[in-house]
């Protein structure tokens, strides 16, 4: 009796800082637990579906296991996609993640992810290491085109206890304590440290600090996205000088990145090509950035542009 008083308790006190759209909602359903108490939260809504992706790792078929567990106890309709990427790289996987739950997506729907919180305090924290803007230093967006991410004032623990106390099957998936992964350092070893070093209020001060620039962030994207690329006049860019064009290159390379666009250093390459000091440069996530004629042109690795470089 006393869980199911604080199962209530605690799902009145996360709807009160949660934010859903109307319409039908696709909940991308990755078997932790962020995810599970998500699909908890919105599963009597009508229209409702949820959507696993498998990574085709080694801990993927654990994953896919609870999400099927967690979506049979809300009744909850289950789609199960496959992802083949190869060799697998995190980035890559997430840009071919999100295109398989948008490419769900019926018209008028959205698409509800769990992050939380926390991970908005990791993600400015990583973004202000790599020199972000202040695109990057407003952290996670809680709406970008039909992804909506409801839980961003919700934190880690309250969606581990509501999951639990739900009897959800949810599961960590183990690729969270590889160290390899800079997220996994932040998330385990910095921010445990910045706590009880120097400030036990700093997951706090990264979201507000997220708030804070998320509000007046003023980047405008520029030029114009082709299939597979983006192109801009490069004399706009040499024109505005680099402060100016870098919020610019920000802003409109958000699309082909799927996050908050090139780091401080990408950035500064890239200004070398728009000053002539480079021919092209190369990006992460496999986009490459070179001239061609009047035009700055990034494009995938693949598809085409001038062999030669000097980066």
């Amino acid at each position: 009796m006393a869980a199911t008083r604080r199962l209530e308790e605690l799902r009145k006190q996360i709807e009160a800082r949660t934010s859903l759209p109307s319409g039908s909602l696709l909940v991308a359903l990755s078997g932790g637990a962020d995810s599970a108490a998500l699909a908890a939260l919105v599963a009597d809504r009508p229209s409702t579906r949820a959507m696993h992706v498998h990574h085709g790792l080694t801990t993927s078929d654990r994953m896919e296991q609870a999400a099927r567990a967690i979506a049979d106890r809300l009744n909850l309709p289950l789609v199960v996609e496959r992802m083949k990427v190869e060799p697998f790289r995190e980035e890559t996987a997430r840009r071919e993640r999100y295109r398989l739950l948008e490419s769900a997506l019926t018209e008028n729907g959205w698409l509800l992810t769990a992050h939380t919180r926390d991970d908005q305090a990791e993600t400015v924290l990583a973004n202000l290491m790599r020199g972000a803007g202040s695109g990057g230093l407003a952290g996670i967006p809680a709406r970008r085109g039909r992804i909506v991410r409801p839980f961003l004032e919700v934190s880690r623990s309250e969606t581990r206890e509501f999951a639990t106390l739900a009897e959800l099957a949810w599961f960590d998936d183990p690729q969270n304590d590889d160290l390899s992964y800079q997220r996994n350092r932040i998330r385990h070893w910095l921010l445990p440290t910045l706590e009880a070093e120097f400030n036990p209020g700093i997951r706090s001060a990264l979201v507000a600090t997220a708030q804070a620039f998320a509000a007046v962030s003023s980047e405008e994207p520029a030029g114009e996205h082709r299939e597979g690329g983006w192109r801009v006049s490069n004399s706009i860019l040499w024109a505005a000088g680099f402060e100016r064009a870098a919020a610019i290159l920000r802003a409109s390379l958000r699309q082909l990145y799927q996050r908050y666009g090139p780091d401080r250093g990408e950035l500064t390459r890239i200004w070398e090509v728009v000053t002539g000091s480079a021919t092209a440069t190369e990006l992460s996530g496999g986009l490459r950035v070179y001239r061609e004629g009047p035009w700055l042109i990034c494009a995938r690795s693949d598809g085409g542009g001038p062999p030669d470089s000097r980066r």
